[in-house]
């Protein structure tokens, strides 16, 4: 049974595929059109990350305030799919991002965000059970919303400000 709870992050991460898809086709038609947002390269995947962001909030939210006693698991389930969108939409828009960034220096940029990524993955599992028996499921996981609301908001900082890392990256020289 608990096999099962995995299905709504995989139809969460599925539903973002075509969302992302219709997305770059939308901007390169507004790009092909001389629309002005659409000329930065740069902060081309970022709107992708911030239409994901409040998704993931959501399914933090409603996951840990759905989850009670005497409730259906299945409505909790729809906080997963909140929760598959965001991560697929977010980490696509982030691998996207780098390399649109960095460019020459993308491979670098890439292995230190996976090297981050791990040490997440490590350290989260490590807290999270305690975490769990001491607050609860329903403030662990609004926590964990609490906490994906602040990182949340990088990517409209990145969108407003962005357009200073690229020349920061450039000034820094790429070794040949």
């Amino acid at each position: 049974m608990a096999g099962l709870a995995y299905i709504p992050l995989i139809i969460g991460a599925g539903l973002a595929w075509p969302v992302f898809f219709l997305y770059s086709s939308w901007y390169h038609t507004s790009r092909q059109n001389g629309k002005q947002w659409a000329q930065s390269e740069a902060n081309r995947r970022l709107p992708t990350a911030c239409v994901a962001s409040p998704c993931m909030v959501i399914g933090m939210f409603w996951l840990g305030w759905i989850s009670r006693a005497g409730n259906s698991p299945i409505f909790a389930s729809v906080g997963g799919v909140f929760i598959g969108f965001a991560f697929q939409m977010i980490f696509m828009s982030m691998l996207n991002y780098i390399t649109d960034i960095f460019r020459e220096g993308s491979a670098s940029a890439h292995a230190a965000a996976a090297c981050l990524r791990s040490i997440c993955a490590i350290l989260v599992p490590l807290g999270a059970p305690s975490m769990y028996q001491n607050l609860g499921v329903p403030w662990a996981s609004s926590l964990l919303g609490f906490l994906s609301l602040l990182v949340g908001i990088i990517p409209f900082v990145l969108l407003i400000f962005g357009h200073r890392v690229p020349s920061r990256q450039r000034d820094a020289g790429v070794s040949t």
